[in-house]
């Protein structure tokens, strides 16, 4: 029985799963597209080549879609999982009460309507789940999974911008990194090889500087990488939306994977 009752939870995490593919799939066509442009421009005065962002097209709204399948699936696989622990222990699941517990912070967690949630779930479970800490300042990911499949639910599609994610070595960093090495290459292994852009500004604006050098750093094959990543104030800002999102699904199959023997 256990067995049946973990097939209908790994459908859904299964079914998310697809999603992120798809995702995966559509954010590298839109990526490998024509959609961005950094332009290097010389700036006599200060003798440094002025990296500007030319161009940013609009994400596609097909991403939020995909986006909001992704986390409804994972979302409601967490819910299903209780809903299952409800029953193994010969309990009845309340519909629109039964469910995985996250609150908005420790207090709400605590607050006896809010474990209702977990009516039903043997009381070992519920300690185990209690050390999640599924709640804002305890658990954070779980916390961003249940706020954007929220949002998403109430306002249909989730904010997403682009962002200049990464840049190529630079020629000083790459003799810096060199000395980290024994490798005969030296400098040149580091030649092409890309680091975070942890300066640049997210959302990006058409016409701003994303980077400054000097000019003796300047080569003809520099260049930057884009991305696309959550744009939502006050839950998650900046952040990758593919990586994020793989990471909500990784954390709620581990979860779901460690009360299996529970079923």
């Amino acid at each position: 029985m256990g067995i049946e009752r973990a097939r209908g939870i790994q459908a859904k995490l299964d079914r998310a799963k697809k999603h992120i593919a798809e995702l995966n799939r559509e954010i590298g066509i839109f990526l490998d597209g024509n959609h961005y442009a950094v332009s290097p421009y010389f700036n006599a005065d200060t003798r440094h080549c002025e990296w500007i962002l030319d161009r940013a097209d609009e994400i596609p709204i097909a991403f939020s879609a995909i986006v909001g399948e992704c986390l409804q699936n994972i979302r409601s696989a967490l819910d299903y999982l209780i809903w299952q622990l409800v029953i193994a222990n010969n309990g009845s699941p309340k519909s629109g009460v039964t469910g995985f517990p996250i609150a908005n912070d420790f207090h709400g967690y605590c607050s006896a309507n809010f474990k209702r949630k977990i009516t039903g779930v043997r009381p070992d479970i519920v300690t185990a789940i209690d050390q999640l800490k599924p709640y804002k300042g305890g658990n954070d990911l779980l916390w961003q999974l249940h706020s954007l499949n929220n949002m998403d639910k109430h306002r249909l599609l989730l904010s997403a911008a682009s962002a200049v994610t990464h840049r190529h070595v630079l020629p000083t960093e790459r003799q810096i990194l060199s000395y980290f090495t024994d490798d005969p290459a030296g400098a040149d292994l580091y030649r092409g090889v890309f680091i975070p852009a942890t300066n640049a500004r997210f959302p990006p604006v058409v016409g701003e500087v994303c980077l400054s050098i000097r000019e003796s750093e300047m080569e003809n094959d520099f260049t930057f990488r884009m991305g696309i990543s959550f744009n939502e104030p006050g839950i998650v800002v900046g952040e990758p939306i593919l990586e994020t999102v793989q990471q909500f699904f990784e954390l709620a199959s581990e979860i779901a994977s460690r009360f299996e023997a529970d079923l």
